[in-house]
């Protein structure tokens, strides 16, 4: 079977303003040949169904073509098809989950963001009246929405640093995504502490998002955010001899799940993220 690949044709690009900034919308438009598998199964069964660039969706129990489309947000505007009966093995595909018809979806891909992709996902095997069609080729145009943000926007930024505010700081080290205890003897011996103190008088900030977004416009915290920590002071609201607290902290890398799989984002100028334990009263802590 042939395979017809079209260089994808931009048809159009319109650009309307909407209330927050400039909407556009692009039209791809590309024509496409799906491949298929043949091969023979334990039960001796010929199975001749499986897409090429594609794989079977254990979740749904479903066979899926795949295709890569530059990053953005689509819908399907025109979609022609030419098919052909196959014959199948019902051992072959009694796991199976097969619609009537063919349907679309559209999943978002980002390692990080200068790798970012969508992948056009399209279950190519059909069952109508007992009979099992598969698509041969495809004619589809899709209609890509971007929506351009091009007013100003607010940036707030604190009067002064929450490090400024009198306590005493101390500067802690994390390597790993994990729950960690600090016990009374280890802020004692690093002369942290001198002794017992109310619990309410210990404070941990820290933001440990990873690295940076490279987009200026993105979010990120202008301060150290408060954390909250778990004490276990024999509920006499002292830190002394025999108490811990606990509290999660994330470390500098980032594990990313796209709804199919994990991906590692390791910090490219850090092994370690670092958190701030304060020591005086007020805060937010519980």
């Amino acid at each position: 079977m042939l395979l017809i690949r079209i260089t994808i044709i931009v048809l159009l690009f319109v650009i309307t303003p909407i209330s927050n900034g400039l909407y556009a919308q692009s039209y791809l438009q590309f024509i496409d040949t799906i491949k298929y598998s043949t091969y023979a199964q334990k039960n001796n069964s010929i199975v001749n169904f499986y897409p090429s660039s594609g794989y079977l969706n254990s979740s749904i129990n479903n066979l899926i073509f795949q295709k890569k489309l530059p990053h953005g947000n689509y819908k399907v505007e025109e979609f022609e098809f030419t098919e052909e009966i196959v014959e199948v093995n019902k051992n072959a595909i009694s796991n199976l989950n097969l619609d009537n018809q063919y349907t679309f979806k559209f999943n978002h891909q980002e390692e990080h963001v200068k790798n970012k992709g969508t992948q056009l996902l399209l279950n190519c095997l059909r069952i109508h009246n007992g009979v099992f069609y598969r698509i041969k080729n495809f004619k589809i145009k899709l209609r890509k929405d971007v929506v351009y943000n091009n007013l100003p926007k607010k940036t707030e930024f604190s009067n002064q640093s929450v490090l400024s505010n009198g306590w005493d700081w101390y500067k802690l080290g994390i390597s790993n995504d994990g729950v960690y205890k600090i016990d009374y003897n280890f802020l004692l011996s690093n002369g942290i502490i001198d002794g017992p103190l109310p619990s309410t008088q210990i404070h941990l900030y820290c933001n440990n998002l990873g690295m940076l977004n490279t987009t200026n416009g993105n979010h990120r915290p202008d301060d150290l955010l408060e954390h909250t920590l778990f004490f276990n002071d024999g509920n006499d609201g002292t830190f002394s001899p025999g108490d811990y607290m606990l509290f999660y902290a994330k470390g500098s890398d980032r594990i990313i799940w796209n709804n199919q799989h994990f991906s590692h984002v390791n910090h490219l100028y850090a092994d370690s993220s670092f958190c701030f334990i304060g020591i005086g009263s007020g805060g937010v802590n519980l």
